[in-house]
């Protein structure tokens, strides 16, 4: 791993614990099946890219079905906002 990477991704448990509390316990993507209602795991809606990809705009909680749904699905989850390109990430 980069140097630049290491401290890039030195910032991610602090940003894992302030999604978690962000969601309250609660799946953020609410997906209509399968999805378990609860906070489990951190999606990148724009992927681990650029100098920022742990900015919490970047970041959902969700469950692991919903995550599994998102990576599964990638045009549906673009239509819902759950995920974008790469190339829109913002920095």
């Amino acid at each position: 791993m980069r140097r630049s990477t290491s401290r890039r991704d030195a910032v991610y448990p602090a940003r894992r614990r302030a999604v978690f509390e962000r969601a309250d316990g609660e799946c953020e993507a609410r997906v209509d099946v399968g999805c378990s209602g609860a906070c489990e795991q951190v999606h990148h809606v724009g992927g681990r890219v650029g100098p920022d990809p742990h900015r919490l705009e970047n970041l959902l909680g969700v469950c692991a079905p919903c995550h599994g749904l998102i990576h599964a699905n990638p045009a549906w989850a673009r239509e819902r906002g759950l995920m974008r390109s790469r190339l829109q990430t913002g920095g």
